[in-house]
């Protein structure tokens, strides 16, 4: 339960964010948390990167991923790579 304590707003924000509404961010959310409980609870940088691919950000690619994770969430350049794959920093 601490663990979606401490992750839950994050995770809440970013499913809204890639999905555009609460009722499909949150449904994401119980998907993203269950995830998470198979694979052990992952890191913070591990664990945006379910929140995408549960919200199949593939699919719909946005431009402002990198400053959403940079600055929001304040990751370091290695942690966005982590979460966007080869995506990431395009910029760069």
């Amino acid at each position: 339960m601490e663990y979606i304590d401490k992750y839950a707003n994050d995770v809440l924000r970013l499913c809204i964010y890639y999905l555009g509404g609460m009722e499909d961010a949150k449904e994401a959310f119980y998907q993203v948390f269950s995830e998470a409980a198979k694979a052990n609870n992952p890191s913070r940088t591990e664990l945006f990167g379910i929140v995408r691919s549960t919200c199949v950000a593939d699919i719909f690619p946005d431009e402002n991923e990198e400053d959403l994770y940079r600055f929001y969430f304040g990751l370091e350049e290695e942690e966005i790579r982590a979460i966007l794959g080869n995506k990431a920093m395009a910029g760069v």
